[in-house]
């Protein structure tokens, strides 16, 4: 765990600790999966989620909307099955 100075932890030692990184997702080209997700759309539409374990999850989302959705893994947006147009990053 990472200390400050002080030699106290950076983050409380109940809880997650915090993201340290995000690596962006292209439509189809599956990634490691993460602790979390951020998405965010230009044009509304759903958004289909391929889970670690194969499954998926779709989300409908709004222009302008961003999505955050902690303690999940993500490892690539199914193409050919979202609509709406979508930046998205696994949370690490």
């Amino acid at each position: 765990m990472p200390l400050d100075a002080q030699g106290m932890p950076l983050w409380p030692t109940t809880g997650t600790p915090p993201y340290i990184g995000a690596a962006p997702i292209t439509p189809g080209t599956p990634i490691s999966g993460g602790r979390g997700v951020i998405a965010t759309c230009s044009a509304a539409g759903n958004v289909r989620f391929k889970m670690q374990n194969g499954s998926v999850l779709n989300i409908p989302m709004t222009a302008g909307q961003v999505l955050m959705l902690d303690n999940i893994s993500v490892v690539d947006v199914v193409a050919a099955s979202t609509t709406a147009t979508v930046v998205v990053s696994v949370l690490l």
